[in-house]
């Protein structure tokens, strides 16, 4: 985890997301380096069954979908407040 306030030095935003609300969708671009200051992230996508497949569950303290970023490519799941 980065510290907040090397966060804030250089340029981070800090946003409140509201409980189900998606950070992300997948085939999004990845633009931005994520990490929870507080609550929880549900990270997830569908079979073609139509069945969930959770992939994480992130918590406070936590950085997430850094591996479609650093590679430069769309995010293969999604993301929601929960």
């Amino acid at each position: 985890m980065i510290a907040e306030s090397s966060l804030i030095d250089f340029i981070a935003e800090k946003r409140c997301c509201a409980k189900k609300e998606y950070i992300f969708k997948q085939d999004q671009p990845a633009l931005f380096y994520l990490q929870i200051a507080s609550g929880e992230v549900k990270m997830n996508n569908y079979q073609p069954n139509g069945k969930e497949f959770i992939q994480a569950i992130f918590s406070a303290l936590r950085s997430f979908g850094e591996p479609p970023l650093s590679a430069d490519i769309v995010y293969p799941s999604k993301t929601m407040a929960t």
